[in-house]
């Protein structure tokens, strides 16, 4: 269906106005002590322009005291350049210099005073380049030190077509470029896009650049929306049906703004293009894709926040929904339950569902707490941006996500694996989690590769288990904003350092206790003084271990020869062999090497006989000796 309506403002705009007013205020306040400023602009969107054309000049002064006022006395462009004389404008006959004097009363309205229109002419003949533009102000009236000349470069020549490109994005509702607005609910959502005509220069178009735009969206309904940046407004008569989807804009400007709802209420994917056409020609607009939501048809259960403790702790789940087209869509808590499976009494137990970032239910985002905190996003709780009183926002929640949040009570839970099922519908997820039990082994490294030196910082890392594995319970608070739960703390690691070799903290401390966040906790320490060895002691509840580490200096670790057939045996072919290891064997432990490469026997001369030892289908064979060889022993390999 096509609709051509001119957007209203209604109840959400102003509401948005009403929000508005307040960083108004503030800001009037701010810019009551501020300069005045003046400016001059031009009525052409990139200041080129072509020989033989006009331009609209005005004289924009803002002047936040308004007393005395502000006057120009004359405006002038350098060069062949002209102004018309403009008498209802105030300005006099054309000036031998190419100037208007301009003769007003001083302005003291509050805020922005503008002088003009100026008319500006560039004759035929006009040699191209830059030409400045510039006007004598008096800033603040009849005070002193207030008069200044403002001036603006206006180039002739090299203006290119006024129409060469188009932009199309999305925008939020007061048309400000926002392309996370790409998607809305089917059933009454609506998306807002603009379209910015663009000379061949790539700067923005002149609004006489641009007669008509022509908007295609398949599968939705448009209607005319203003652009506010542009101070635009929707316009019925400017607006027809070009066919079933698409809609043209007549007497366009170079940005039009326009909306788009959906056809129906199931989830549609819709391309929208639009083409401007003008004097210099027709062009076509990227293609921008926006979506609208069709109702919840699944959940989906992310992971746990982490191991919950046996009492008075929490983790949290978030749960998402999707609708057909598997696009996010708003989930309300309302909409979705849970229950933990296998509980030990009431423990693990699921705790009220909400909003994610509105943890304490108030309808707006949690960005922290301040003194005016009132339970009311509307009274500015906990929306504030600055310490300034006034100076807030209101920040929703994620509506597209709620928390589950799942406690232990004061009486321990048992250890080990539990199942969070929730339900949509008549749809049951399942997700597993883990109640820790207190710390039983630790697990540590560093990140040290050979000798350590002065000056070094070195990172220890430790990994603190329960009993049955499971990552002991964070002690990192995974909700600092939560106010309706007791986050309890869970194991902290102490790494102490220790030694000849001398090591410290950051805060020059030998000791240092650090939180958990699954069950890893980490330390740094930098190598201070000293020389030899250094141990890191870590200890978390009954459970410890340590590191060591070395400078240069410390005596290298002996390499210890491994006993092997290989290594030892000055020959592993058949025939005679002799010990060569100062360790000793029993020959069990190097046969198996020796008969995987196909020996059948190992012999000894013990001095005055020869001992085997031998293998079938290993066990030994009768007759077999399992005997000690020592270092310089004679042997004999059969094959």
């Amino acid at each position: 269906m096509i609709q051509s309506l001119a957007r209203k403002r209604t109840h959400l705009a102003a509401l948005a106005a009403l929000a508005g007013l307040v960083f108004a205020l503030f800001a009037a306040m701010q810019s009551a002590s501020a300069a005045p400023s003046g400016a001059i602009t031009f009525s052409d969107s990139d200041a080129t322009v072509p020989v033989g054309s006009e331009v609209t000049v005005h004289v924009e002064v803002t002047d936040p005291d308004a007393d005395p006022g502000a006057t120009v006395a004359w405006v002038r462009v350098s060069g062949t350049l002209k102004f018309l004389e403009d008498t209802e404008s105030g300005a006099a006959d054309l000036t031998a210099n190419s100037g208007l004097a301009v003769t007003f009363v001083a302005d003291t309205t509050p805020g922005k005073q503008v002088w003009g229109p100026y008319t500006l002419v560039i004759p035929d003949g006009t040699p191209e380049g830059k030409y400045t533009v510039s006007a004598r102000v008096d800033l603040n009236g009849a005070t002193a030190g207030g008069v200044t000349t403002v001036k603006k470069t206006i180039t002739v020549g090299g203006a290119g077509d006024g129409l060469g490109s188009a932009s199309l994005v999305v925008t939020d509702m007061d048309g400000k470029a926002n392309a996370s607005l790409s998607t809305a609910p089917a059933s009454a959502g609506t998306i807002y896009l603009a379209v910015q005509a663009l000379n061949s220069l790539g700067n923005k178009s002149n609004n006489g650049d641009v007669d008509q735009v022509i908007v295609y969206a398949r599968g939705g309904t448009i209607a005319v929306a203003e652009v506010a940046a542009a101070d635009l407004e929707g316009d019925d008569a400017r607006v027809a049906a070009s066919n079933p989807n698409a809609i043209t804009i007549a007497d366009a400007r170079a940005a039009e703004g326009f909306s788009i709802t959906a056809s129906g209420s199931v989830a549609v994917s819709i391309d929208v293009r639009a083409t401007l056409i003008g004097s210099d020609g027709a062009v076509d607009s990227n293609t921008v894709t926006i979506g609208f939501t069709g109702p919840a048809n699944a959940i989906s259960v992310g992971d746990p926040s982490g191991p919950l403790g046996q009492s008075d702790s929490t983790i949290t789940f978030e749960v998402k929904a999707s609708d057909s087209a598997g696009t996010g869509v708003v989930l309300a808590p309302h909409s979705i339950s849970a229950v933990v499976k296998d509980r030990s009494g009431t423990d693990p137990n699921v705790g009220d569902l909400y909003q994610k970032d509105d943890d304490d239910r108030d309808g707006c985002k949690d960005v922290g707490e301040d003194d005016t905190d009132t339970g009311d996003c509307n009274e500015e709780d906990d929306a504030r941006t600055t310490e300034v009183e006034d100076d807030f926002v209101e920040k929703k929640y994620d509506a597209k996500t709620v928390v589950v949040p799942v406690t232990t009570s004061e009486d321990n839970a048992d250890a080990g694996e539990y199942t969070l099922v929730v339900t949509f519908g008549t749809t049951e997820t399942e997700v597993t989690f883990n109640v820790a039990g207190p710390a039983a082994d630790i697990d540590a490294t560093t990140d040290a590769e050979g000798p350590v030196g002065i000056g070094q910082v070195i990172e220890v890392t430790a990994t603190v288990t329960d009993a049955d594995g499971i990552p002991v319970k964070n002690s990192v608070s995974d909700n600092p904003a939560t106010t309706d739960v007791d986050e309890s703390t869970g194991e902290r690691v102490t790494f102490t350092a220790v030694g000849a070799l001398q090591m410290r903290t950051i805060q020059n401390e030998i000791t240092t206790t650090v939180n958990t966040k699954d069950g890893v906790a980490k330390a740094r320490f930098v190598v201070t003084q000293g020389s030899g060895t250094a141990t890191i002691i870590v200890s978390a509840g009954d459970a410890s271990t340590f590191v060591s580490l070395s400078d240069a200096s410390a005596d290298p670790v002996e390499e210890v020869e491994e006993i092997s057939a290989a290594n030892c045996l000055s020959s592993t072919n058949a025939g005679p062999a002799s010990w060569t290891c100062e360790g000793g064997s029993d020959a069990s432990a190097i046969f198996p090497d020796l008969q995987s490469r196909g020996a059948t026997a190992l012999w000894l001369w013990n001095g005055s006989s020869w001992l085997r030892y031998s293998l079938r289908d290993g066990a030994e064979i009768p007759g077999s000796t399992d005997f000690m060889i020592q270092n310089r022993d004679n042997l004999w390999i059969s094959y």
